[in-house]
């Protein structure tokens, strides 16, 4: 899993990730956005993979 913080006014990009990757994005409390990125392993599903959301809206107001 990783994750980043895109200050307020910069664009979020990332780029195209393996299929079955999860991702999530919320806005921070600072006015940025808050991205959680979960890649799985060749043959697996993404770690956490129904919970990436969840740690986001949690992390999100920290920031």
């Amino acid at each position: 899993m990783a994750a980043a913080v895109y200050p307020k006014g910069i664009p979020v990009v990332f780029k195209s990730q393996p299929a079955g990757t999860v991702t999530a994005q919320v806005p921070t409390a600072s006015g940025g956005v808050l991205v959680l990125v979960s890649v799985p392993a060749a043959g697996a599903t993404a770690p956490y993979a129904g919970q990436v959301d969840g740690f986001a809206r949690d992390l999100a107001p920290r920031f």
